[in-house]
């Protein structure tokens, strides 16, 4: 049993962080651990760390760890705790065992995030009911339980953990407004700005809605010269293969106003397939039928206006040796990217589909060195890859995007512009923007961007505030402190007590 009592939400006796105080139950075992058990639950958890994890958390300060006379159940609990956390880039350093008896221990550990904290808290619990008796949890359930702890908390995630790594190491104070995280704030009073997911304080709703909305944001971004894709809204099937005939094979089918690539289906090249999306994209309201545009999806980044950064996504794919299947080359490549902590490759009804398109089967066995498609978009979380290309992309299509989130209103978008060549202009090679995305996924250093301008260099988000105690508020010691301090910080708010 893992329990909170109590939440600590600001500086307290025991950290200057936030901290948790739960209790466990130690019936399962007479409470002292060896030190062999207690380090056994540290590499356990250490060995089964994604390399993603690892690599993210270099800048965190070290964990506090104690000489302990007495490893306790509750010892063990707490430190797995504290890194279960900083595997959701939470740089909490403290934990620690207070009062145990026989039954039950009380134990402490910093926190930052409600939920993680608590989950967090189950997950170690767990484990150490692995290590300390197998029949209570079975190394399975363990693996289940961390695999959904990674999926909840560090993949799909809190979307804020960048941002929360960049004030820790600049100072700024925040706050979650909401147990999960994804609503946070950052500085205080007047110089406070709020974040949900990737939306901002600066984030305007009208454009939020606006590129919600593929059809309308297209019809503005046309309206002003931007290169789009053809597409034409439709309610109904027979409409959808019409519309698809008169645009031209190969076409896209979508819904109109989805986020996230949710029920997009590309490459579709007959009647068949444009009816089979159409039934899809319909759960999700009218369907936009838009021409495909030829070439390699680019992820442009424009934050307040300037190009920070371009990538460009290529589909899920395997390259063949001319000796493994199709399934066995997944297999194989699933293999390496699980060990990264990345997310595997899918082979289900979208992957024998685009299989088909280039005349395969699962049990295909490709040529040598041959590239073979297993997903029509290139979305990171079904397998596909990425490359840097902000150094190529040619200063013409910078341009071209600053000036479409410009259109747009927006102020953090992640365009997604198709192109054959990013290096040469939009004019010469030809290019279209199919969206743009008002939250998009952060890759590099966004969420540094967007604190920095919110709170520019040696400016940390804090007010200065300033008591006196001092018996008499016309004394000379406050007149001394008030006209100091009033030269320094602007406005100037002082509260006396005598």
């Amino acid at each position: 049993m893992f329990a909170v009592e109590k939440f600590y939400e600001g500086t307290n006796i025991y950290s200057v962080n936030p901290t948790v105080l739960a209790v466990i139950d130690c019936s399962i075992s007479d409470n002292i651990l060896s030190e062999d058990v207690y380090h056994r639950g540290i590499e356990l958890l250490d060995r089964v760390q994604p390399t993603r994890i690892s690599s993210q958390s270099g800048w965190f300060p070290n964990i506090l760890e104690y000489d302990e006379e007495e490893y306790t159940l509750g010892t063990l609990v707490a430190q797995l705790a504290i890194r279960l956390q900083r595997w959701c880039g939470l740089p909490v350093v403290y934990s620690k065992s207070i009062v145990a008896t026989s039954q039950q221990e009380r134990i402490v550990f910093e926190y930052r995030l409600k939920q993680v904290a608590v989950a967090a808290g189950q997950v170690a619990m767990n484990i150490a009911k692995k290590l300390l008796d197998g029949g209570l949890v079975s190394e399975e359930q363990v693996k289940e339980l961390i695999n959904d702890y990674l999926r909840v908390f560090c993949d799909a995630g809190i979307g804020l953990n960048q941002y929360i790594r960049v004030a820790e190491q600049r100072g700024i104070p925040w706050r979650q407004l909401t147990s999960d995280g994804t609503f946070t704030v950052f500085g205080y009073g007047q110089k406070q700005r709020k974040i949900f997911k990737n939306f901002t304080s600066d984030t305007g709703y009208i454009a939020s809605k606006m590129l919600t909305n593929k059809y309308y944001a297209a019809q503005v971004l046309r309206s002003h010269g931007i290169p789009v894709p053809r597409h034409v809204l439709v309610n109904s099937e027979t409409a959808a293969t019409k519309v698809a005939q008169g645009i031209g094979y190969p076409v896209v089918v979508k819904p109109a106003m989805t986020d996230y690539g949710i029920a997009v289906n590309i490459d579709l090249r007959d009647e068949t397939a444009v009816r089979e999306a159409y039934k899809t994209a319909r759960k999700h309201g009218l369907v936009l039928i838009e021409e495909q545009i030829s070439g390699d999806q680019h992820r442009i980044m424009v934050i307040n206006g300037k190009f920070r950064s371009a990538r460009v996504h290529t589909p899920a794919h395997i390259i063949g040796d001319g000796e493994l299947s199709v399934t066995e080359l997944v297999d194989q490549s699933n293999t390496f990217r699980l060990r990264q902590g990345w997310k595997p490759i899918p082979m289900d009804k979208e992957s024998v589909f685009v299989l088909g398109n280039q005349g395969l089967h699962a049990n295909s066995v490709p040529k040598i060195g041959a590239q073979v498609r297993l997903r029509s978009q290139a979305n990171l979380s079904t397998g596909g890859t990425m490359d840097i290309v902000t150094e190529l992309i040619h200063p013409e299509n910078i341009v071209l995007a600053e000036r479409a989130a410009a259109i747009m209103d927006i102020d953090v978008a992640g365009l997604d512009y198709i192109t054959t060549d990013i290096s040469e202009p939009f004019h010469k090679v030809g290019g279209a923007f199919c969206e743009i995305n008002v939250t998009p996924g952060f890759i590099f250093d966004e969420a540094e961007i967007v604190l920095s301008e919110f709170f520019p260099k040696n400016d940390n988000g804090r007010i200065p505030v300033c008591v006196i105690l001092d018996p008499d508020p016309e004394g000379a010691i406050t007149k001394v402190v008030v006209e100091y301090l009033g030269s320094v910080y602007r406005p100037l708010c002082v509260a006396s007590s005598g």
